[in-house]
């Protein structure tokens, strides 16, 4: 009989279902949200004010920060070459060299500036580090990227001028941004095939 569908047991499990795709969309909206709002974050990153503690900075932080952009400069290249050895040493040592930089010694919108972006960069060298795909490490490499920029803006990338690169088709064709301390593209997000995919956005002068 036709009126047999709409017995209790069978009310039960649609409302079962409908409940559970309701919480389904629920949950999806919330990642697409989330997703968009960090997708905002990385296009204003560089957007944002550009500041310049150069003159101010100690010779101690100069230091401790020259070893950190070693670090990623190196992690950079392991990934360009999908290499899981190198880039699972780099990871740690990049996680390892933020972790000795000493904010303390700076002052005023520095150390607010430094202290700012230190978090955001531990959160992510530390998630990089423990992706076990290089996958995994490319991704959190764009969100590495990010801050590094802006603080090696803020406080000059050493000795050597260092370039910004981009590449629209990374970050699932959102773009993505990273240091580089050649003008020659070496694309660290892409397969090998597309190596070469990006163009020099910035050049940073050196401390000199």
């Amino acid at each position: 009989h036709f009126y047999g569908f709409f017995c209790p047991a069978t009310a039960l499990k649609i409302l079962a279902i409908a409940t559970a795709m309701s919480a389904f969309f629920a949950l999806l909206m919330n990642k697409i949200t989330a997703y968009n709002s960090v997708t905002l974050f990385l296009n204003r990153s560089l957007e944002g004010k550009a500041y310049d503690f150069r003159k101010g900075t100690p010779k101690a932080f100069r230091q401790q920060l020259d070893v950190v952009i070693h670090a990623y400069l190196s992690l950079k290249v392991g990934l360009v070459q999908a290499d899981e050895k190198a880039t699972s040493k780099y990871s740690s040592e990049l996680l390892e060299a933020l972790q000795n930089v000493d904010g303390k010694v700076l002052k005023g919108d520095a150390k607010a500036f430094w202290e700012e972006k230190k978090s955001f960069l531990m959160q992510h060298a530390r998630l990089c580090k423990e992706a076990s795909t290089i996958a995994g490490k490319r991704e959190n490499f764009i969100y590495l990227s990010q801050p590094l920029i802006k603080v090696v803006e803020a406080y000059g990338p050493g000795d050597e001028k260092l370039y910004v690169d981009f590449c629209p088709m990374a970050n699932n064709n959102k773009g993505a941004f990273w240091l580089s301390a050649s003008k020659v593209i070496e694309n660290p997000f892409l397969e090998e095939s597309m190596r070469d995919c990006g163009e020099v956005k910035q050049e940073i002068t050196s401390n000199k």
